[in-house]
């Protein structure tokens, strides 16, 4: 199955971005490496969510 790769901007309040600065370091990942891992764990919720065989979280 071929993926097709999107970009996505998001806007986050300073003390936000700051937030997951600091989560992100305690993983030892960069800011978008850890928010790329949330998406993925959400991945199969927003799947079955568009299929309407689920809701997202």
């Amino acid at each position: 199955m071929k993926m097709n790769q999107h970009q996505i901007t998001i806007e986050l309040d300073p003390e936000v971005r700051g937030a997951l600065r600091q989560k992100a370091a305690k993983k030892g990942l960069s800011p978008e490496a850890y928010l790329l891992g949330i998406l993925k764990q959400a991945g199969p919720i927003l799947k079955e969510s568009s299929t309407g065989k689920g809701e997202a979280a």
